[in-house]
């Protein structure tokens, strides 16, 4: 018997299509932020637990709110750094 998908699974437990798609967006941005290969790791593990459409939705929303305050950071950051002149 072939191995069913990642669609195929999260339809099976109930997720809806649209649902799925910002899921995938959010564990790409989430991948993106990762420090190390660990915590890659961590991080797909995490998205394959996930067995419902409730926790999917807070799923998302997790990764929403860490991908904000990832970028308020990096916003600050650049803010403070010394502008030299001629640029």
């Amino acid at each position: 018997m072939a191995e069913l998908t990642t669609n195929e699974r999260m339809e099976k437990r109930g997720i809806s299509p649209i649902v799925r798609s910002f899921m995938h967006v959010a564990l790409l941005r989430r991948l993106g932020m990762a420090q190390s290969e660990d915590e890659r790791q961590k991080f797909i593990a995490e998205f394959m637990a996930i067995r419902a459409e409730p926790e999917a939705r807070q799923y998302v929303a997790k990764v929403k709110h860490e991908a904000r305050l990832q970028d308020r950071l990096v916003r600050e950051t650049k803010k403070r750094r010394p502008k030299w002149p001629g640029y």
